[in-house]
């Protein structure tokens, strides 16, 4: 008579299968989330340098259409002291060009130095006004409050507006540099060839006594995007002017960056390096570049 024997999987065998199993998922779920993130993060980048670029031609417009005669004559109507007004002409108006002011900044508690955390940039066709990304990320702190930013509307009614990443107005008079440069003393330490620095400076502008009436301000960074971006830095050299053609050549620098990711945009090497306490995730969304850019307006 045939024994007959059960065809099936012994114990041994079964653990090694399922070890098997839980190893190869595991290893393509790590993988796929590996995969995800290089792709996230790729998508970021390009965002960041998009957008860059989208500001770059924003800049580049308001520029060409503006003109110099008028940043020249602020000098004067705006100093009644000879050697002040002597001084500005002398500085070729810097501080109604572009002027930033600096803070100490904190990362989980701990100081990471000074760094710009927001300024102006007065184009004499329309005015920039920035308040860095260190103001919007939940890990910094800044040791001053944002700008607020106080004018009046096409009705004459008083509004203002705070909170904002990069605004943008129509501003021909250059009053939001003229105005943050009366309510601001030079603490000596700017670039000598980019934007003054400042010690005091109103963090309220108010540019509705200045007879400016104004389109609504337009915010450029739109803080809904998810990419979630702002300006870490902004600076212009002093114009330069052709004296026979009379065109007036303007060079500078932003630094565009994600909020999120433990932005240091004064590490040595790699901004985006992060604490150990941060996601992967975090860091998958962490993204900065420094945009350049050299642009002639129309002149006198």
């Amino acid at each position: 008579m045939l024994k007959r024997f059960k065809a099936g999987f012994t114990l041994v065998e079964l653990s090694i299968s399922i070890a098997f199993i839980a190893i190869l998922s595991i290893t393509i779920t790590v993988l796929t989330t590996n995969i995800i993130a290089a792709y996230q993060r790729g998508l970021t980048i390009k965002q960041v340098n998009t957008i860059g670029m989208n500001l770059i031609s924003d800049i580049k417009s308001s520029i060409t259409n503006s003109s110099a005669k008028s940043l020249t004559d602020l000098c004067g109507s705006t100093y009644s002291d000879g050697a002040i007004r002597e001084s500005c002409e002398n500085d070729k108006a810097q501080n109604f060009v572009s002027l930033s002011r600096s803070a100490e900044i904190t990362l989980n508690s701990e100081a990471i130095g000074t760094m710009p955390v927001q300024g102006a940039f007065c184009t004499g066709t329309y005015s920039y006004i920035w308040n860095s990304g260190y103001y919007f990320s939940g890990e910094h702190g800044v040791s001053l409050p944002s700008i607020k930013l106080i004018y009046k509307d096409s009705s004459g009614a008083q509004k203002s507006i705070d909170n904002f990443r990069f605004l943008k107005l129509n501003d021909p008079s250059r009053s939001v540099c003229v105005a943050m440069t009366l309510s601001g003393s030079s603490d000596g330490v700017g670039d000598s060839n980019y934007s003054v620095g400042l010690t005091q400076f109103s963090n309220e502008i108010d540019i509705s006594s200045y007879g400016l009436v104004t389109d609504v301000p337009v915010e450029l960074l739109n803080p809904g995007n998810e990419f979630d971006l702002a300006i870490y830095g902004l600076a212009v050299a002093r114009p330069a002017q052709d004296r026979l053609t009379r065109n007036v050549l303007y060079s500078g620098y932003f630094i565009l960056a994600t909020v999120r990711g433990g932005i240091n945009i004064n590490a040595d090497g790699d901004y985006c390096a992060p604490p150990s306490e941060y996601t992967s995730t975090t860091t998958d969304y962490c993204a900065i570049n420094k945009f350049n850019f050299a642009i002639q307006a129309s002149g006198e």
